[in-house]
């Protein structure tokens, strides 16, 4: 990351002069729409940066000529720190920021885009959601089917799958359906709560039953 002295100051910006060149360029057919919030946010290069300190939020401007705002509050580890200076990196991939006690955070292109798109931060957090469910389900049905000394062929066989699909539930790359997990534990020999259940909840009430056997 370089900081040289023109980065810690960012010229002043006219967000109605830059709102007019976007409008014409999308005339001229030299800008584009953004994407749509299911696709995943690519952001074009950074080329301008500007933070206001009575609003306490940065502006940014990319290459395609859109325009993002990024609240200081969206920064998690400025705190309650000034921001001093401010500047894009070598690559304008992205944003330091330098503050009053000399620490020096960043931000990616991608972030402002990101932080301010309400529908896409919900629908990649349902994502991840997902993600953790199926690698916990994927993780027990494996350990289970090892237990019982089974191959995942064997286990296909016993609850009437294909076999590269239950290597695709033992593998996390997608969340079963309720029929799946119903054939799973039933050619497994567990109750189907057992694989959905989380773990703390699952050790909660080991711990209890535990405590009421001494």
């Amino acid at each position: 990351m370089v900081m040289t002295r023109t980065t810690t100051r960012a010229p002043s910006l006219d967000l109605k002069r830059v709102a007019r060149i976007r409008a014409n360029a999308l005339k001229l057919g030299l800008a584009t729409v953004a994407p749509s919030s299911d696709k995943p946010i690519k952001a074009a290069d950074l080329v301008l940066c500007h933070y206001d300190p009575v609003k306490e939020r940065f502006t940014v401007v990319y290459a395609d000529r859109r325009i993002a705002q990024l609240p200081r509050k969206s920064i998690s580890d400025v705190g309650a720190r000034k921001i001093m200076a401010w500047g894009l990196d070598e690559f304008r991939r992205g944003v330091f920021v330098v503050l009053s006690d000399g620490t020096v955070t960043s931000f990616s292109a991608e972030f402002p885009l990101f932080a301010t798109n309400v529908k896409l931060r919900k629908e990649i957090e349902e994502k991840s959601e997902r993600s953790a469910v199926a690698r916990r389900v994927g993780n027990r049905v494996r350990t289970m089917r090892e237990k019982l000394g089974w191959s995942v062929t064997e286990l296909a066989r016993q609850s009437n799958m294909a076999a590269p699909n239950v290597h695709r539930v033992e593998s996390g790359a997608h969340v079963p359906n309720v029929s799946t997990l119903i054939r799973l534990a039933s050619a497994l020999g567990c109750p189907l709560d057992r694989l959905l259940a989380e773990k703390k909840a699952r050790t909660s009430r080991t711990r209890v039953r535990k405590q009421a056997e001494r």
